[in-house]
């Protein structure tokens, strides 16, 4: 052990180097985060997905998209949980360099881990992507509608062709480094893969999940207007602070903003909350993308406007008042 500074060290003979006592309070830290955030996904997804196979109404496909979405988190989010537990993520192994293990079979957890991810990413595009097409479907004639649409498949595919480069850029090092017998996984795997490379898919998917919020918060806007213009009373601040909070994706899109933007590389603890975050949002954002289309009694965006030939009120949605506005120029 080393006295040269105040902070005790140990001598690796692996890396024929002293390391500091802290690098590995850091790693067990670290395993234990991943290790909480792995099973607390688990457990809430597995929670929502009994919701969603309790509701009534199962026709709609959008309804087992969710439902594979959250199959696919859960499943990912257990193989994550196999990688924390399992000698990848021992101090002997990522601090020390010691191999006792199956180097391959360790590593096809993690590679299945990282193509669940990939799928996961594109499901929840295609998600993206659908309620685009959802808020916007009532102005079908107009071209900005259809350009609003190809930004957000656009940026989808983007997103997926980048994750899936990463992924596979990935798995082709560790088998690289496991027929080379080089067994420094944390150090000389980065070095093989550019940080770019890695980076870039979730800083594209930050940017594809902001872009679907704001759209969400543009249609909740639009339905505020709506009804001012129509003379309706207004939502109360509580009903819009609870629209925003559980059906706009916000809360999400600010915790991978701030990912981004507070920490130099990207915080891996933060960032599956973010996706857990996503993946619980989606079915509540969903169905407000489309309650101008289908929900007509019970929903939050119901709107009543009277029918000058009847004297009863009748209800309407968002692209019904739409109509209104136009043809009597409110």
């Amino acid at each position: 052990m080393s006295m040269s500074t105040s902070e005790p060290q140990l001598y690796v003979p692996s890396y024929d180097a002293y390391i500091p006592v802290s690098v590995f309070d850091k790693w067990a830290l670290g395993s234990i985060r991943r290790a909480v955030t792995a099973s607390v996904s688990v457990g809430s997804c597995t929670v929502l997905l009994f919701v969603l196979l309790l509701l009534r109404r199962k026709d709609h496909f959008i309804h087992w998209a969710h439902i594979v979405i959250i199959l696919t988190q859960i499943i990912r989010s257990a193989l994550d949980l196999s990688v924390v537990v399992g000698p990848l993520s021992t101090i002997a192994f990522g601090v020390m360099g010691v191999v006792d293990f199956d180097v391959m079979k360790a590593y096809s957890v993690s590679a299945a881990a990282s193509c669940l991810t990939m799928l996961l990413m594109l499901l929840i595009e295609l998600c993206l992507v659908y309620q685009a097409w959802t808020i916007f479907r009532p102005y079908a004639r107009q071209w900005w509608c259809w350009v609003v649409v190809a930004i957000t498949s656009a940026l989808g595919l983007v997103t997926f062709a980048f994750e899936l480069t990463a992924i596979v850029m990935g798995i082709n090092a560790q088998v690289r480094q496991h027929f080379a017998e080089i067994y420094d996984p944390m150090h000389k795997l980065s070095s093989q893969v550019p940080g770019w490379v890695t980076g870039l898919p979730y800083i594209l998917f930050t940017v594809s999940i902001c872009w679907g919020s704001f759209l969400l918060v543009c249609k909740l806007a639009y339905a505020l207007r709506l009804r001012q213009k129509l003379g309706l009373s207004k939502f109360d601040h509580l009903h819009v602070l609870m629209i925003m909070g559980t059906q706009t994706m916000i809360v999400p899109a600010i915790t991978m903003i701030v990912n981004h933007a507070l920490f130099k590389t990207v915080d891996k603890v933060l960032l599956q909350v973010s996706i857990l975050l996503v993946v619980l949002s989606l079915p509540l954002a969903s169905m407000w993308a489309q309650m101008q289309n289908e929900h007509r009694v019970s929903s939050a965006a119901m709107l009543y406007v009277h029918d000058d030939d009847q004297s009863t009120l009748e209800p309407v949605t968002v692209s019904d008042l739409a109509y209104v506005c136009e043809t009597k120029k409110i």
